[in-house]
Formats: structure tokens, C-alpha cells, sequence
């Protein structure tokens, strides 16, 4: 929390300078936030079981880099290739021995602790001391951060290079702040937006204190509209805290530029919006490319409350502990919410993915000697890919007499759209079908999916209860 002295906390005024020096004390607690958001990170990094983002990971790590349709370099993974490049190089000097989860994970997991100092830096010439310490604190302890650092999601290095370039333009280096945001789009297409939008709320608000009245009330519908989505990865004090600031900025005649960062939160949003209504795909980046500005805006927003108690209430001895504990509120309020979401990430949600490293082992286990054993699944088809062939896309089999099989008696294929092709596939003799909970349920309540699985069991389940829902998975034979 800030204290009494800090003069900046409601946004640097006229006088203020470009840049506020670290002391001894704030560099050492950052260094301690960096070190528990590092240490949270480091928690069951090889436990949980690979993830559909990070199959998609495997793959670009696992294809060759020019080799044809099934290349890297002719996959869609190469529009942004920095961070697959990265551990491609990383794993052939050896820095990383293997393709594990443990070891895939780790680079992303130093990345996302890198976005604690990052964000103290960008946040703390702007609005003062306590809101940069804050913001650093709810970053290391963010289950949806920490989630999104265990996973192998280029997205937690478009994030964190984004901050930097915000910082770096505050700093008055613009030409290292448009390099890192350049980064940051190669990084992932959603870092295009990070990076523009930290760099838009690092400059200065100018323009954005021109906007008509019917702007902000646009910015409060949307807001509104796609705070939802955003639930599951932020939860909900982050965002109810976030508004709160960004509506009482046209209070403040000198305040930060808390519109701009509300605009670094809504461009991910919008692109995340309108990816899942054209596809009916929730894309995860998109929430968690909000978290660093959305972190600002809530820790500003908490701070200015602490300050406005403490200013009214300063000289009130009979209500000293009554008006401490009611300053202290808002911030009890998120990182309560914050701690109790991360211990049910870490003891109830198993890392926030299904148990697909289970399915492997119990389907290794039942493939016969001699026997050409068919998985078929739908969503985790790709997942099963790299358990059950992770030679897959590192030599693809074609129709060449040459071609030779890296993995004979195993294939993984996906559930076809197609009805009749996907009773052809099931009609083999070894199939296994791999479904979650969503996909069972949707076969089971159409007659043509029930005709599909008529013939199938279920031999296995995985429970997988998660925050967004019933994640289990179930795996079928014939009976």
C-alpha cells in the first residue's frame, strides 16, 4: 500500500518529472515480487498435462523449418515466429534438454515473471509509486497470469515485451519503445495491439481528453459487453476496479493517461470478440493481453481510494482502526479474490487443463501387440498427437514408397465434420474415440451423432471440473 508522502499517486502534475529514481527499499520489493512471481510460476510446471495452445507449440517446434506443405515455414504459426524460433534455438544448443512440459514451459514461465518488473516500471512515472508496487504485487499472484505462464502461449511474451515498450517511451527511448512493440507483434498477432496500445497509454493524452461525451459513454458500453468474456481469466474486481478509474478520470484536470490504457484493454477484446463470433472461438490471449493495463487502472483506482480516506480522515483519532481497515478494503478485496482463484488453480483445477497425459497412458496401455490401434478425437487431437506420435509433424508420412511411418500401430486422426466420413473412420476395428465433456454431449443430443457412437462405450473418464465449466474427458471403444 502507499503511504502519506507519496505525491504522485493521483498522476504526475506540471512539475513532476519524466522519470521517478528507485530508492534502496523500492528495489529491493521488487526484487522479492519478482521472486514469488517466479516461484509461483515454478510450481507444478511439469505436473499438468500439455494443453491445445501448446500442441499447437509442439508442432511448430517439432515441423521442419523448410521442407514443403508441412513445414513451419508454410504453417500459420510463421506470420509469428519469434518466440518458435527462439526455443527451436534454445532446444538445438541444448539450453532446453527436451521437448517435456516442464522444459517447453520454462522460457514462458521466465517471460511472465519479467512482466512484474516491467509493469512497476511503466506504471510508476505515470501514477506514482504505490500504484506501481501494487500493480507488480497483483501481477506476481494473478492466477490467470500465472496460468498463462505455465502454458507455452507466445501471447506471455507479446505481453510483457508491450510493457517494456511502454516504459521505454516514458523513458524518453522511442526508438527502443517502437522496437520492443515490433517484438511484441512478432511475437503473437494480438502483441500488434499490445504494443500499440502501451505505447498509446505512454503517450501523452492529449488528444484523448478531446473526446466527446458520447465517447465515453461508448467506451462504458463496451466495457460492459465484453467484461464477461473476461471473467474467467481476470476474475471480477480487476475489471469492476478498472471502470471505476477510467470514470473518474475526466475529473482530474492533470490525472494519467487511464484512457489510454482503458483503449490498450479494449483492442485485444474487440479482436478477441470478433474471432469468436466469426468462429465460435474463445480465444485466452485476448483476456490475458488485457492484464497488464487492466492491473494499472484497478491499483490506481484502489490507491486513489486509499488517498482520499487518508486525506479526509487524517486528523480523526476516534476512528483511526475503523478508517484503516475501510482504506485497506479495496485492496483485501482483489488480492483475496486473486489468492483464493490460485489455490483453486493449483489444488482444484489441476493447472486449468485437462488430464490429457492420463488418456495417453491408459491408451499405450490398451493398444494391442501387432494391432493398428485409431484415436480419434476432436478438440485434443492435436494433444494426443504429441503424446501418442510426437514424431508426427517432425517426419510426416506421405504417399512416397519412401515414406516410413515413425510411430507403425498408432494413429491419431480427428473426428470428421462429415458424417460419412467419420463412419468410415469409426467403423475400424481398433478405434478409440477421445471426446470432452462438451463434444459427448453434443454427439449424444443429435440423431446423427447418436448413430455415430451407437456402437461405442465409455471405458474411461477424467473428471476435470474447471472455472469455465465441465472439462472431463471420456474415452470410448466399441463394445
Amino acid at each position: 500500500m502507499p503511504d502519506a508522502n507519496d505525491e504522485i499517486d493521483n498522476g504526475p502534475t506540471d512539475a513532476s518529472p519524466a522519470g521517478v529514481r528507485w530508492n534502496v527499499a523500492d528495489t529491493l520489493l521488487l526484487a522479492l515480487l519478482s521472486l514469488l512471481a517466479l516461484g509461483l510460476r515454478l510450481v507444478g510446471i511439469g505436473q499438468w498435462s500439455f494443453g491445445v495452445v501448446e500442441a499447437e507449440t509442439f508442432r511448430a517446434l517439432t515441423q521442419p523449418l523448410f521442407a514443403g506443405p508441412d513445414s513451419f515455414a508454410a504453417s500459420g504459426q510463421s506470420t509469428y515466429p519469434a518466440v518458435f524460433l527462439l526455443l527451436r534455438s534454445l532446444l538445438e544448443i541444448g539450453a532446453l534438454p527436451g521437448f517435456t512440459e516442464g522444459w517447453i514451459r520454462l522460457p514462458f514461465a521466465f517471460a511472465g515473471c519479467l512482466l512484474v518488473p516491467s509493469v512497476a516500471l511503466f506504471a510508476r512515472p505515470q501514477f506514482g509509486r504505490g500504484v506501481a508496487c501494487l500493480s507488480a504485487l497483483v501481477i506476481a499472484v494473478h492466477p490467470g497470469h500465472i496460468a498463462a505462464s505455465q502454458t507455452a502461449d507466445p501471447i506471455v511474451f507479446a505481453m510483457t515485451l508491450a510493457v517494456f515498450a511502454g516504459a521505454a517511451l516514458l523513458g524518453g527511448k522511442r526508438r527502443v519503445a517502437v522496437i520492443l512493440a515490433v517484438l511484441a507483434g512478432a511475437c503473437h498477432p494480438i502483441g500488434w495491439l499490445c504494443g500499440v496500445g502501451m505505447l498509446c497509454a505512454a503517450a501523452t493524452d492529449r488528444v484523448v481528453r478531446k473526446t466527446p461525451p458520447w465517447g465515453w459513454w461508448l467506451l462504458l458500453l463496451l466495457v460492459i459487453v465484453l467484461v464477461p468474456s473476461l471473467l474467467d481469466v481476470v476474475g471480477m474486481s480487476l475489471p469492476l476496479l478498472a471502470v471505476i478509474a477510467v470514470l473518474i478520470r475526466p475529473q482530474l484536470a492533470n490525472g494519467p493517461n487511464s484512457l489510454g490504457l482503458a483503449l490498450a484493454t479494449l483492442g485485444p477484446l474487440l479482436v478477441g470478440g470478433i474471432w469468436w463470433l466469426l468462429g465460435g472461438i474463445v480465444v485466452a490471449s485476448a483476456s490475458i493481453a488485457t492484464l497488464a493495463p487492466l492491473t494499472v487502472l484497478a491499483s490506481w483506482a484502489v490507491v486513489r481510494f486509499w488517498r482520499r480516506l487518508h486525506e479526509q480522515h487524517a486528523q480523526d483519532e476516534h476512528r483511526r482502526w475503523v478508517m484503516r481497515l475501510l482504506m485497506t478494503a479495496p485492496a483485501i478485496m482483489l488480492l483475496g479474490e486473486l489468492a483464493t482463484a490460485a489455490f483453486l488453480y493449483f489444488a482444484v483445477f489441476s493447472g486449468a487443463r485437462p488430464p490429457w497425459r492420463e488418456v495417453r497412458n491408459v491408451v499405450l496401455a490398451k493398444a494391442a501387440s501387432g494391432h493398428q490401434v485409431e484415436v480419434i478425437a476432436a478438440r485434443g487431437c492435436d494433444v494426443m498427437r504429441a503424446y501418442l506420435r510426437p514424431r508426427h509433424w517432425r517426419e510426416p508420412v506421405t504417399d512416397s514408397p519412401s515414406s516410413l511411418d515413425p510411430h507403425p500401430g498408432m494413429r491419431v486422426s480427428p473426428l470428421p465434420k462429415d458424417a460419412v466420413e467419420a463412419q468410415q473412420l469409426l467403423s475400424l476395428p481398433d478405434a478409440m474415440l477421445v471426446l470432452q465433456n462438451d463434444e459427448l454431449r453434443a454427439l449424444q443430443n443429435s440423431a446423427a451423432g447418436r448413430t455415430l457412437v451407437g456402437d461405442f462405450v465409455v471405458v474411461e473418464v477424467w473428471p476435470s471440473p474447471q472455472r469455465s465449466g465441465d472439462q472431463s474427458v471420456y474415452l470410448l471403444q466399441r463394445r
